[in-house]
């Protein structure tokens, strides 16, 4: 019985060893995230880069230096199939560059997961 009783002393360290090493994870990336820097904002996003948010504002900052954040973007849509907002800057940024018939699918694709817009 003391073996069975040690077993699971070791299995409940073990998990939560790794419940404080993904703690520890996410809050580095949020840190990093809320400095807002294009450099930490890349590093939170080496740390999560599933996180839709962070890769919303790198898109972001990639837009302003004046750099394509289409990857990113398109990153973000099949990630959340149901945000629209990645879609409608995909769409207005073909439209800008005269793709129409680009512009034109994001725009529907945005119409069609969010009924509001």
């Amino acid at each position: 019985m003391y073996y069975v009783a040690r077993i699971f002393a070791v299995i409940a360290l073990c998990v939560l060893a790794i419940a404080a090493y993904f703690s520890i994870r996410l809050a580095v990336a949020d840190s990093q995230f809320r400095r807002q820097t294009s450099a930490s904002v890349t590093r939170a996003l080496e740390i999560l880069p599933g996180n839709t948010a962070y890769l919303a504002l790198r898109a972001l900052q990639l837009d302003y230096g004046n750099e394509d954040p289409t990857p990113l973007l398109e990153r973000a849509t099949r990630l959340n199939p149901l945000a629209s907002a990645p879609r409608i800057r995909l769409g207005l940024a073909a439209e800008t560059r005269g793709d129409t018939a680009a512009a034109e699918k994001w725009l529907l694709d945005a119409a069609r997961v969010d009924r509001q817009f």
